[in-house]
């Protein structure tokens, strides 16, 4: 189990670099481009999930790992409310 966890968080980490979603018409965005904050966030809950991971503490591991996904959709939230504003300074 602790292998599979190391292989997700590794995951997470080296997907902060690497683009989120390609869109043809806005290309590629990441958490770099985005906002270097959520970079930050991101590689800090990953720092508590490695800590969770290394001292078998699974609850610390699942609520960083929690944490990680509503960070996400956060993201996702966020790119898309600057497409809806990017929008609407073209009408």
């Amino acid at each position: 189990m602790k292998n599979i966890q190391l292989l997700g968080l590794i995951l997470v980490v080296a997907g902060s670099f690497l683009p989120l979603v390609h869109v043809p018409i806005i290309g590629n965005w990441n958490y770099w481009k985005l906002d270097h904050s959520l970079a930050i966030i991101c590689w800090i809950l990953s720092a508590g999930a490695l800590f969770g991971i290394a001292n078998n503490n699974t609850k610390v591991s699942k609520i960083f790992g929690i944490l990680l996904v509503v960070l996400f959709v956060f993201t996702l939230k966020l790119k898309r409310d600057q497409m809806d504003s990017n929008d609407l300074n073209f009408n």
